[in-house]
């Protein structure tokens, strides 16, 4: 089986290479006509924090997946790839919700309301606060890491502009679309901003 990983962000190269770790057999092509620090991606620094308004089928299977992927990002910690443990905090004047995010409650190491003395050390009338352990991906690093890591695990990269998706038609057993802004042009998406 073949597949076609259409864009070269974060988005594209983890899935690209998690394809790779699931499904060793299948040999995998990221195309793209940007790479590294062409991409949006590469002026990224990613704190992992999925905003609380992410959804999924169900409040339960988008817990899930942010927990699987933390999982994901965590076991690249200590591998000079770009991938580091952070910790912060989250602060409002408005109000808790501003600063409440289930997502993260037993995703990350640690996400629990910030005491009233943490707060204290903050300029601001702080009236609401969290506190997390949690993850940053800087992607100047990481996207080159990954590139290496599936060209050594076989797979390919194509520097090529895709017009239309139908150009693969035929070539690919499997297409997967990771091209974020660039949808809107190649998929005449124009709910993506």
């Amino acid at each position: 089986m073949s597949v076609a990983v259409v864009g070269a962000g974060i988005v594209g190269l983890t899935t690209a290479a998690h394809i790779q770790d699931l499904l060793p057999n299948v040999k995998v092509t990221v195309i793209a006509d940007k790479f590294n620090t062409e991409t949006t991606s590469d002026g990224a620094a990613g704190l992992f924090y999925p905003e609380s308004n992410f959804k999924g089928p169900t409040p339960s299977s988008a817990k899930e997946w942010t927990k699987y992927s933390y999982k994901y990002y965590e076991d690249f910690l200590n591998q000079d790839c770009g991938v580091f443990e952070i910790s912060g905090y989250v602060l409002s004047t408005i109000s808790e919700d501003e600063v409440k995010n289930d997502l993260m409650d037993g995703a990350v190491p640690e996400h629990r309301p910030a005491t009233r003395q943490e707060m204290l050390h903050y300029l601001g009338n702080w009236k609401y606060g969290t506190f997390m352990r949690t993850l940053l991906i800087r992607c100047r690093t990481f996207l080159p890491f990954l590139i290496e890591r599936i060209k050594s695990k076989g797979g390919h990269i194509m520097k090529k502009k895709v017009e239309d998706l139908s150009e693969l038609r035929g070539r690919y057993d499997v297409v997967v679309n990771c091209t974020g802004l660039q949808a809107k042009f190649l998929c005449g998406d124009d709910v993506v901003a």
